[in-house]
C-alpha cells in the first residue's frame, strides 16, 4: 500500500456568496467522564473558494493501512506541482479544541473517508496546521495564514468531484462518529475480577428438545395409513412380503389404531384357459354290404396285329 506525502498551500480565500455558506452551532452539553459539569462548544462551518497548491514530496510504502510501524519513506522529486484556482474549500473552526485534539480529529476523519468514499478517498483529505510537525508523515502538511484553529476539507483533483459538498451536508454525522470513537478510546476499561479458587465453574445451559407428543404420533400414523393398506393389499395379491423397515410398516406403538375404511379381500381371478380346437376327422368311405354282388372287371387280351380274322368266324 502507498500513501502520498503532500504539502498543501492555501491562499486567496473568498467566502462563497450563496446563502447558507456560513453556519455557526453552539452546544451546551455534559462534559464526558464528569457528571454534573457542563461545557459550551462552538462549531463554525464556512464554504469558501481558494487557490490551492499541492506538492508531492514522496510516499509511504507499508504492508497495510494500519501498519505504520513497518512503513518505509521513499522520497521523490520529479512529480509536478499541482495548482488549482478558485477551488472550493470547507473550513471547520473549533475554537474550544486544543491543537492535539484537533490533530486527532483530522486523523480520524481521514480514516473515515476511506470507508465513506472507498473509491475516491485518495482525492479528498482533511488538513490542520501543525507547525511543530508533531504528527510527522501521518498527516499532510498545510501552509495557511491566520487560521491555526481550523480544519480544512480539500479536494486534490482537477475537476470538482462533489466530495467537499458531501462532507458539508453530513458534517454532523461525521463528527458524531469521531466523538464516539474518542469517547471509546478515552474510557478506561474496568479490571476483570480475579477468579477465586472456591468458586464453582458455571456450566452453560443446554436446552434439550422436547419429546414428540402423542398427538403428533397419531397424525403420522393417519398420514401413513394409505401406504400401509396398499402394501398389505399388494402382498396378498402377489404372495410376497415387504421388507422390514419400509414406509408401509411403521413401528408398533401401544396405542389404539386409527379406524379406517374396511378393505374387502378379493380372490385372485384365474386367467381363462383357451379350449382346444378339435381337428377335422378323416372321412371314411362307406363299406359295401355283405350281400351286394361283387362285380369284377377283366381285361380282354388284344389280338396281335398280324392275325387277320378268318372268314366264317363270328363277327
Amino acid at each position: 500500500m502507498y500513501k502520498q506525502i503532500r504539502t498543501f498551500t492555501l491562499g486567496d480565500f473568498e467566502v462563497n456568496p450563496i446563502a447558507g455558506s456560513r453556519l455557526t452551532v453552539d452546544r451546551v452539553e455534559e462534559r464526558p467522564h464528569a457528571e454534573g459539569q457542563l461545557h459550551t462548544s462552538r462549531v463554525e462551518l464556512i464554504r469558501s473558494f481558494a487557490t490551492i497548491t499541492v506538492a508531492t514530496t514522496g510516499y509511504l510504502e507499508m504492508p497495510s493501512r494500519s501498519a505504520l510501524a513497518d512503513a518505509h519513506r521513499i522520497g521523490v522529486d520529479d512529480v509536478p506541482i499541482r495548482e488549482y484556482h478558485h477551488k472550493e474549500v470547507l473550513e471547520v473552526r473549533l475554537p474550544d479544541i486544543d491543537p492535539t485534539t484537533r490533530r486527532t480529529i483530522v486523523t480520524v476523519l481521514n480514516e473515515i473517508f476511506v470507508s465513506v468514499f472507498p473509491n475516491a478517498h485518495e482525492y479528498v483529505t482533511a488538513l490542520t496546521p501543525d507547525p511543530e510537525d508533531e504528527s510527522g508523515d501521518l498527516l499532510d502538511d498545510v501552509v495557511v495564514d491566520g487560521r491555526s484553529d481550523s480544519i480544512f476539507i480539500v479536494e486534490d483533483s482537477l475537476v470538482d468531484l462533489g466530495l467537499v459538498v458531501a462532507v458539508e451536508r453530513n458534517w454532523r454525522r461525521l463528527l458524531e462518529i469521531v466523538t464516539d470513537y474518542l469517547l471509546w478510546r478515552d474510557t478506561p476499561v474496568p479490571p476483570e475480577p480475579e477468579p477465586s479458587g472456591d468458586a464453582e465453574p458455571v456450566l452453560p445451559r443446554v436446552d434439550r428438545p422436547a419429546p414428540p407428543s402423542r398427538r403428533r404420533g397419531r397424525f403420522l400414523r393417519a398420514l401413513l395409513w394409505p401406504f400401509t393398506a396398499l402394501g398389505r393389499l399388494l402382498r396378498r395379491l402377489f404372495g410376497g412380503r415387504g421388507a422390514e423397515g419400509s414406509i408401509g410398516e411403521p413401528e408398533p406403538v401401544d396405542q389404539e389404531p386409527v379406524p379406517g375404511p374396511e378393505l374387502v379381500d378379493h380372490e385372485p381371478v384365474p386367467e381363462p384357459v383357451p379350449e382346444p380346437v378339435a381337428s377335422p376327422e378323416p372321412v371314411a368311405e362307406a363299406a359295401a354290404p355283405d350281400d351286394a354282388p361283387v362285380v369284377r372287371r377283366t381285361r380282354r387280351a388284344r389280338p396281335p396285329a398280324s392275325a387277320a380274322p378268318s372268314e366264317g368266324s363270328d363277327a
